[in-house]
């Protein structure tokens, strides 16, 4: 993901969202927020984690 990406602060260097692991965090062990996706990129990886998952891509339940 390019700085354009980004909803609001920089990072150091590109990032990328893995839709192929996904895996539960405890908010507890959160130390800092570091940056924010736009919706778009979101939207895209949302889209992409329902697909794996064998759900419809829209979110919307048949």
């Amino acid at each position: 993901m390019t700085q354009t990406k980004m909803k609001s602060e920089s990072l150091p260097k590109p990032i990328w969202i893995r839709t192929d692991k996904v895996f539960t965090l405890n908010l507890a062990r959160v130390v800092k927020n570091v940056g924010e996706a736009n919706e778009d990129v979101i939207r895209q990886a949302r889209q992409a984690i329902r697909g794996k998952m064998g759900c419809h891509p829209s979110g919307i339940h048949r």
